[in-house]
Parts: C-alpha cells; sequence; structure tokens
C-alpha cells in the first residue's frame, strides 16, 4: 500500500494538477491511465463515486466511441463523464488511432494533501 502510494504520489505530480481540494491526472496515454488508476486504488480507500472524466476531443472523433473506449480503460461509468470538451483541429493533421487526452478528476482533499505531502518528503529525502 506505501509503494502504491509513492508511486501514485510521483506519476501524479508529473502529470497531475498542483490543487489541494482535489486531484486530477491528464494524459491521453491510456497505459498510464490505467497505471495511475491502479495505483491510486491500491494505495487508497476511495469511493469510486467521487472519480469524474473529462474528454478533450477533435471534430473528427465520435464522441460516444471515445466514451465507451475511456470507460473501459478506467473501469469509471459513463454517467460519471462530463460533455466532452471540443478543440478545434486546423485539418493539417489528423492523428491516426489517438484516442483524445482525459482528465481524471478525484473530488476529495484529504488525498490530494497527502499526495503532495508524499511527494515532498521523497523529492526532500530521496532514495537512500
Amino acid at each position: 500500500k506505501d509503494i502504491a502510494k509513492l508511486c501514485c504520489a510521483l506519476v501524479w505530480w508529473c502529470e497531475g494538477n498542483k490543487n489541494a481540494s482535489f486531484v486530477r491526472f491528464t494524459s491521453s496515454d491510456p497505459t498510464l491511465i490505467t497505471n495511475y488508476l491502479s495505483v491510486l486504488r491500491k494505495g487508497f480507500v476511495i469511493d469510486e463515486s467521487k472519480l469524474r472524466v473529462l474528454i478533450h476531443l477533435h471534430t473528427y472523433h465520435n464522441e460516444a466511441k471515445q466514451k465507451k473506449f475511456w470507460s473501459s480503460i478506467t473501469q469509471i461509468p459513463l454517467i460519471q463523464f462530463h460533455k466532452s470538451y471540443q478543440k478545434t483541429n486546423t485539418g493539417v493533421r489528423k492523428q491516426d488511432n489517438y484516442q483524445g487526452c482525459i482528465a481524471v478528476t478525484y473530488y476529495d482533499a484529504k488525498i490530494a494533501k497527502e499526495l503532495e505531502a508524499i511527494y515532498n518528503a521523497f523529492t526532500q529525502r530521496g532514495i537512500r
């Protein structure tokens, strides 16, 4: 459990928000999202109903298909997804197999503060 908390804090520090009232992690990498949620769930007792997902999509994406994809990856029900954010596409390029970028938010100030404390303790002491 302690290793999971440390891993969660490190991954969150690299790709997450730094807000004391909630935890948000943003990425377009399904593997990174899966691993982040795995260590969050293993390291902390969480209330799954406090998880929310916001997908950033381009106009060429099928929103329903992308929501289904990310729900499968995150194991978060579609009812907990916000309306997707549509990014404008210049039309210069279209990335094949790009599933969009998602922000997974967990609304719990206690966990947000604990992640920051773990990260700060780690960076002050380092690995010895």
